[in-house]
């Protein structure tokens, strides 16, 4: 009663999310993800982390570990951490996934004007030999980079192999 005397917009809250949370009892990577999911929705970051980080723990498959990888990167980049969710990228040895993350860290370099470093990130990638569809976003990217860097002719080359 005390709490709710002081803040009680913030001891509701604390109810609500306590409420949705209790659908979510289990110990599966599911379980983990929506709870991520209503801390999100509560701008609760921190905790919202840890859920993912569970989720990667318990999750039994390669795809599921893979997701819950990438949901805490996103969340890192989006608090404006690229160097950091870059970083994260380079430690991420989850199988079957080789060409996805140097695209990954590829993109995040470009974002960040490190147009040098976004190439070499999606050369490597180009090099895991992707599949045809992994292949021509790849080819599109390099594109991209290299009309940034003002190469116009390795650009069209890029682009033509793309398509």
């Amino acid at each position: 009663l005390l709490q709710y005397l002081k803040d009680p917009e913030a001891y509701n809250s604390k109810l609500i999310v306590e409420q949705e949370l209790s659908r979510y009892s289990g110990q599966t990577a599911e379980d983990f993800n929506s709870r991520a999911y209503v801390y999100k929705d509560h701008g609760m970051y921190k905790e919202e982390l840890e859920s993912y980080k569970q989720a990667y723990k318990v999750a039994k498959t390669d795809e599921d570990k893979f997701g819950a990888y990438m949901s805490q990167i996103e969340l890192i980049d989006k608090k404006y951490l690229p160097d950091s969710a870059v970083h994260m990228w380079q430690r991420c040895t989850v199988n079957g996934y080789a060409c996805r993350i140097k695209m990954e860290i590829g993109t995040l370099y470009f974002q960040s004007g490190k147009y040098e470093k976004a190439l070499t990130a999606f050369k490597a990638a180009l090099a895991t030999n992707p599949e045809p569809l992994e292949r021509n976003s790849v080819c599109e990217a390099m594109s991209d980079t290299y009309y940034k860097l003002g190469d116009i002719a390795n650009g069209k080359k890029y682009y033509m192999m793309s398509r």
